[in-house]
């Protein structure tokens, strides 16, 4: 997949785009990780996730069956094209989280995807609305709920045999 041209304009590690909110510590991205400053800043001016742009009226979001079944997303909503891509390149999606070091984190910091989410093998992407978007507070931790969604679709996910190259 070609990368998209707004993806490309974000800073690089080891050749791979680092994604807006993700957490950078020492300038050494993890990827794993999401910096909550950032995670703000895209809720309060409604950036994309990924690309730190300005949203348009349609977004996107990526997650498990249950961010779909209740619409509340740890991760913020995306474009389009960022999401595709970020579905055909993300290693935590596209080998069904299965490629995480779910115990290595920076101190101070926690996993930022609830435990139901953290096993599930399916990954879907569907459209909403910029305007549904608003922060709520489900069992002591803040998400985001995406509002009705639209054209649901499962990530086509590759099984795992050997990790990703970094």
């Amino acid at each position: 997949m070609t990368i998209p041209e707004r993806v490309a304009r974000r800073p690089r590690y080891k050749g791979y785009p680092i994604p807006f909110t993700t957490l950078v510590v020492n300038d050494i991205p993890d990827f794993k990780g999401t910096d909550l400053d950032k995670w703000r800043d895209c809720i309060t001016n409604r950036l994309c996730g990924i690309c730190g742009e300005r949203l348009d009226y349609w977004v996107w979001w990526l997650g498990g069956p249950a961010c779909f079944e209740h619409g509340h997303f740890f991760d913020f909503a995306m474009h389009e094209d960022c999401a595709r891509y970020s579905a055909t390149i993300c290693p935590y999606i596209a080998y069904t989280r299965q490629y995480a070091d779910w115990t290595k984190m920076h101190e101070g910091y926690t996993l930022n995807i609830l435990p139901v989410n953290r096993a599930s093998v399916t990954m879907y992407l569907g459209r909403g609305r910029r305007n549904a978007i608003r922060l709520v507070e489900e069992n002591g931790q803040r998400l985001v709920y995406a509002g009705p969604l639209f054209d649901q679709q499962e990530v086509p996910t590759q099984v795992l045999t050997h990790p990703p190259p970094h």
